[in-house]
């Protein structure tokens, strides 16, 4: 999202508004900085951080996890599934979501269901966006405690496809207390009727 222009002092600011918005008390627990931390290699070929961009840094070397692109069964405690980042928000504001400010973004109604999605998978909720602009749809999305509360239930599945026909999907993650969550994801850009027996 901030992409070169990432610093320490950035980071300071945005985790004070995770505390500020309420969103560090939804449990969301990291910052990501994905590039633009390194200032290079040392003698054993290890990336270094830059030390202009993060002057309290140390020289340790910041660890990466790699996506794991495997089914719901690889997903659970321990290990989870990484669709990667959540763009919910952006509305074509920032350089990850818009090339030179030429697309508005995604709607509100994808917002919510790209947060809802990840909800289902028991996917990590990185924020991809500024949360010191944050307006007050995105905010109701990242902050939904239902929604949250299927994402982190301690039995640890990932939601199934147990539907898809004409546009339309049905998700389903069992949860503990013998609960389960369903989401019909609609694929079309058009509203359509849909019934299902439980």
């Amino acid at each position: 999202m901030l992409e070169e222009e990432v610093s320490e002092k950035l980071v300071k600011e945005i985790a004070d508004a995770m505390v500020t918005f309420g969103i560090k008390k939804a449990r969301y627990g990291y910052i990501v900085i994905d590039d633009f931390w390194v200032g290079g290699r040392d003698a054993k070929n290890e990336l270094y951080t830059d030390k202009n961009r993060f002057p309290s840094a140390s020289n340790g070397i910041m660890n990466s996890v790699d996506q794991q692109t495997g089914l719901e069964k690889y997903a659970g405690p321990g290990g989870w599934n990484d669709p990667d980042l959540l763009v919910t928000g952006l509305f074509g504001k920032e350089k990850s979501s818009s090339e030179n400010g030429r697309f508005k973004g995604c709607s509100l109604t994808e917002y919510r269901s790209q947060f809802i999605l990840w909800c289902m998978m028991a996917s990590p909720r990185m924020l991809n966006l500024d949360i010191r602009s944050l307006d007050r749809d995105t905010r109701n999305i990242i902050l939904d405690k239902a929604l949250i509360a299927i994402n982190q239930d301690s039995l640890g599945n990932q939601a199934s496809s147990i539907y898809k026909k004409n546009n339309l999907e049905v998700f389903k993650k069992e949860l503990t207390g013998h609960r389960y969550a369903i989401c019909v994801l609609n694929r079309s850009g058009d509203s359509q009727n849909f019934s299902l027996n439980l």
